[in-house]
């Protein structure tokens, strides 16, 4: 399985972005809905949802008559919720507590206690929230079933597959976001579901002390930039999402922000350099694939496989920003330290500390990593893949229409600190030198600021966790990005380029 895609369900790779990103899914039929209204809204219980991380999956099944799947693990901490969209759907949960809304897209759903052990029927309209549990899913009718899920999980690694799942069933991974959750009161919570249309410059503000996710159904996914305080829609067209919401109930829904001041611009930045290799073009992926980039701390003792997944293309780069990090790989592995690149032996473990990295040039083969030292492990990964079975994050980054697919790639990982006040110099995005940043520490602000000094976008807030993916809007225009804190701002920063005449390439 693919590194991006095993992150999802890893706790060992958490904390990770709490921001959108497409993710691999089968092929399923969306249903025909419309463009807005609320598909469900339910006051849960703090208890029943993650502790200090957690992720948020939104997806979409669809079951054949005569399908079932039994599905759960006993350690799941959290809450699930489905929401069917046609068809009808047989279901059956071990325990208590769970609830069923029947009708609850209406203005007047009626609730019912979901039965412990017994299977019950839903159908079009009709949600169930419930505690994570074992549960059984099937179509006893004779149409397809089609529902919604939102799982809101702790962090774990996957169930083992059920062997007795029966006929057939496709499952779409609409959208899923992790990492550090927000520091909810006791008591009840609001879990939201609902369609929204988003039009051309609009901002779509998340609730105050909550987050959101959301998915598009309709319109470009690249030109909607998430932040902590809502989502932007920087496309010339209109946008019709999913939109997951949790918040503290009765909260309030955050006010966009004016795009502010610019900030002092700051021409010596304190910069560090984790990582600076030329990626050769034999290894990299040609045509359209999918970038991901991630942050992630490792406790002591924390480990992992990633088995082999041929015929995909993938390159891998990993910088170490804090700790010992052990990595093996029976593909080639170039560790880079001191300014200087090193082969590592096939099969051969290279152990990276603070401010050393690695480049990965066969990211499909079978790999072993861990946290080699005795204190936590913080690294960034960026990986770049193409396959015809994975989906994935690309955060802006078009790599068949940047140029950059066919060439030699220099790739550079840094790392920044800006004092509160402090700005980054205004940034011009060009397609062909995509930059990535993921903020490790403190509070970013970023404005669009329109090509002859139109009207600048709200200033969206980034804060800790958060990938600011890359942006090249069609029109033009410039990117402020400024300390928006009252602590320093840690901003680890990526940069992709075309290699010059020249520079030193790794060979295989």
């Amino acid at each position: 399985m693919p590194r991006f895609a095993t992150a999802l369900l890893l706790m060992l790779v958490m904390p990770l972005v709490l921001g959108p990103a497409p993710v691999r899914g089968q092929d399923a039929t969306p249903a025909v809905t419309a463009a807005t209204g609320t598909l469900l809204d339910v006051a849960i219980d703090r208890d029943q949802l993650p502790g200090e991380e957690g992720f948020i999956l939104l997806g979409r099944n669809t079951f054949q008559p005569g399908s079932r799947q039994t599905s759960g693990s006993p350690d799941e901490v959290g809450t699930i919720a489905i929401v069917v969209e046609s068809g009808e759907l047989t279901y059956q949960i071990d325990g208590s507590d769970g609830r069923i809304l029947r009708g609850a897209h209406s203005a007047s759903p009626v609730e019912e206690a979901a039965p412990a052990g017994t299977p019950f029927t839903l159908t079009a309209g009709d949600a169930l929230v419930y505690p994570a549990q074992k549960r059984i899913e099937m179509n006893e009718g004779d149409e397809p079933a089609v529902f919604l899920f939102v799982v809101v999980l702790e962090p774990i690694g996957p169930p083992e597959p059920d062997p007795s799942a029966v006929g057939e069933f496709t499952s779409e991974w609409l959208v899923q976001s992790s990492g550090r959750w927000p520091e909810l009161p006791p008591g009840p919570v609001s879990l939201t579901l609902r369609q929204r249309n988003l039009g051309a410059g609009e901002m779509l503000p998340a609730a105050a002390g909550g987050l959101q996710i959301v998915a598009p159904t309709v319109g470009d996914p690249n030109v909607l930039i998430v932040a902590r305080n809502g989502v932007l829609n920087l496309g010339e067209q209109a946008a019709d999402l999913l939109v997951v919401e949790l918040a503290p109930t009765g909260a309030t829904t955050a006010t966009p922000v004016a795009a502010p001041m610019p900030g002092t611009p700051t021409t010596g930045v304190p910069s560090e350099v984790l990582l600076a290799v030329t990626i050769p073009a034999a290894v990299l992926p040609t045509g359209p694939a999918y970038a991901d980039f991630y942050h992630s701390i490792w406790a002591p003792g924390d480990e992992a496989e990633f088995p082999e997944w041929h015929p995909a293309v993938s390159v891998q780069a990993e910088a170490v920003l804090e700790g010992e990090y052990g990595a093996r790989s029976e593909g080639e592995i170039i560790a880079w330290r001191n300014g200087q690149l090193e082969d590592v032996p096939l099969g051969e473990e290279v152990v990276l500390g603070a401010g050393e990295g690695a480049l990965y040039l066969d990211n499909a083969a079978n790999q072993w990593v861990r946290n080699a030292g005795t204190t936590a492990t913080e690294i960034v990964t960026f990986i770049i893949t193409s396959s015809d079975d994975v989906e994935g994050p690309n955060l802006g980054i078009d790599w068949e229409q940047s140029g950059l697919s066919g060439n030699d790639v220099a790739l550079t990982i840094e790392r920044q600190t800006l004092a509160p006040g402090e700005a980054l110099p205004a940034i011009t995005p060009t397609m062909a030198e995509p930059t990535l940043r993921i903020v490790v520490e403190g509070e970013l602000e970023w404005v669009l600021v329109r090509p002859n000094e139109q009207r600048a976008t709200p200033a969206l807030r980034f804060g800790e966790g958060f990938i600011v993916p890359f942006v090249a809007p069609a029109g033009g225009g410039r990117i402020e990005l400024r300390n928006a804190g009252a602590e320093p701002l840690v901003l680890v920063t990526l940069t992709l380029a075309e290699a010059s005449d020249g520079a030193s390439t790794p060979v295989a």
